[in-house]
Order: structure tokens, then sequence, then C-alpha cells
């Protein structure tokens, strides 16, 4: 069953008005009413399909309309109505929102984006939880499109790691945080793993209360210990990655101070012995104190000369 109204041709076009719903001007028109109750409305230019076969053509959608209550799976639902979800609205600047049927429209919980989605440069994005997946160090969940295996990953729980091409460099965890190579304050990293470069002061302070301390006794014999050590000038031999140490310098030999006190010596991961230089003090303060006697003893020993005389 269908009815077809066409307009005289040579006539300059004709207008049709039926009731307060049908307005047809200028071009053929074909009006089909389906058994199933759609209705379609065909041209070269129009096609509206409401429960019938197909859509052909282009269709254009003014003013919205009062949206629906379900949405269909693959289905889109224009409209302004916020009484029932509204999927996709077009706005009138050439915007889109996708929304649940509220007057603020936001993606409905749960949504899947299955391709990647431009925000302009000017345009904040916010978001209330970002959920992204572990990632590695070659691969960083959060990363540049230019620069893919830099960024922020996750490597086990209540963990963040920050890797630099494809190696993890900097790993936070509920313990604290560990650089895997070196640290630049104020100045560039020496790249030397394990080393700490500052241009001012670093300030820190030992635990060195008598409360905590068991086997409390003196250093023994310190000036011979001390006769055992020498303090040097030297040259730095450079050596890439062990150290990065140059030119002329002064100190002790590591070897030497760990014959006389091992515990203030140690032997590195790569193999080179180093010094913890402020603990050669101890030793100093009881040289003093061994001197300060032998002092005290040759004062005693001339106030008694002095006497005889």
């Amino acid at each position: 069953m269908g009815t077809t109204v066409k307009p005289p041709k040579n006539t300059g076009g004709t207008t049709y008005t039926a009731g307060n719903g049908l307005d047809l001007s200028g071009t053929e028109f074909t009006t089909d009413i389906k058994s199933n109750g759609g209705l379609v409305i065909e041209s070269t230019e129009l096609a509206v399909d409401l429960g019938a076969s197909s859509i052909t053509g282009t269709l254009a959608v003014g003013d919205g309309g009062t949206g629906a209550t379900t949405l269909t799976d693959g289905g889109i639902l224009l409209g302004s109505g916020t009484g029932a979800i509204t999927a996709m609205s077009v706005l009138a600047n050439g915007e889109m929102i996708v929304g649940d049927g509220t007057t603020d429209p936001v993606a409905e919980s749960g949504a899947t984006l299955r391709t990647s989605i431009g925000v302009g440069t000017t345009d904040d994005v916010e978001f209330n939880t970002l959920t992204v997946g572990d990632g590695s160090n070659s691969a960083p969940s959060i990363t540049n499109s230019g620069d893919t295996n830099t960024g922020i990953y996750f490597p086990g729980a209540d963990k963040v790691g920050i890797t630099a091409g494809g190696t993890l460099e900097v790993d936070v965890s509920i313990k604290g945080m560990q650089l895997a190579s070196s640290l630049g304050v104020g100045t560039s990293a020496s790249g030397t793993t394990g080393e700490i470069r500052a241009t001012n002061d670093i300030t820190a302070f030992y635990s060195s209360d008598k409360r905590l301390k068991d086997n409390i006794t003196p250093i023994t014999d310190p000036l011979s210990k001390i006769s055992q050590l020498g303090g040097y000038t030297f040259d730095w031999i450079p050596k890439e990655g062990i150290h990065s140490h140059e030119g002329r310098d002064v100190g002790v030999i590591a070897q030497e101070v760990e014959e006389v006190l091992p515990e203030v010596t140690t032997t590195r991961d790569n193999g080179y012995k180093a010094v913890k230089y402020e603990k050669i003090v101890p030793l100093l303060i009881e040289c003093i104190k061994a001197q300060q006697s032998q002092i005290d003893e040759l004062k005693e020993t001339l106030y008694e000369l002095k006497k005889i005389k």
C-alpha cells in the first residue's frame, strides 16, 4: 500500500499540505506506509524510516527530539529529552556530547573507546579516576606517541615505575623511592650508578644515640693504626661508569684503611673499594687523646727533672 504525490512539472514547484504535519515542495516524494506500521518517505535528498526495512539517501535531523528510553545495539539516539537516554547529541557549534539522559551528559559508566581520540591543545581533560593497564618498562601504560618506551607503568602492587628508553629508572613504593642510576641536584646527573651530585650543601645526620649501641669499646692502639695510614695527593684515572672524578685530588687509600679499620671500608658491586671518610674521625679523636696523654707524661717528667736541679 503506497501513496505517491508528484508536483506538476515545469510549474516551478507546488506545495501540498496535509493536516498539520505534511509539507512537500519542489521535488518528487514517495510516501510508503508499511504493513508493519513503518512509514517511509523517500527522495534523492530525504529518507526517514520508522520501523520499516531500510533507510537510503541523506538524512537531515533538526531541532532534536524527545530522545528514547532504550538504546538498541548499534543504534544512535539523537535528541534533547532529559527524561530519557541521550546517547549522542550534536550541538549547534558542531560539537558532540555523549550522555546518560541528564541535563549535564557524561559517558555512560563502563563505556569502552575502541580507537584513539584527539583533545584540543587548549582544552583541559579531567578524570575522577583513570584506570590503565600495568604496562612494562619497555611498554609503559602512560607514554608519548613519539617515544613509546618512555613513561609511567605499574610494576607491582603499591608500586609506580618511571622508565626511560625501556629501562626502569625510578621505582616508587610504600618503602620509598629508588633510583636505578645517578642523581643530580642543581646539576646534571653523572650517569655513574649510585652517584649523587649537588651544587649546594648536603645536610644529613647519622643516628648516634648511646641507647642504640651495644658492645661500646674505645679504639685500641690508635697511634699505631694512624701511623699505617697515609694522606696523599694524586691524579684520578678516568673510568666511565665507575667514577666521575677528574684531575688532581687528595685522599687516603682504601686498602690501607681496610687493614686497620675494616668497618669504614666497603667493596662496591663493581668490585672497587670505597671509604667512608667521615668514619675515620673517631680514630683521629683517639689519636689526639693518646698524644695528649704522652704530652702530659712528658710534662710530668720534665717537672720532676726541674725539681732535681
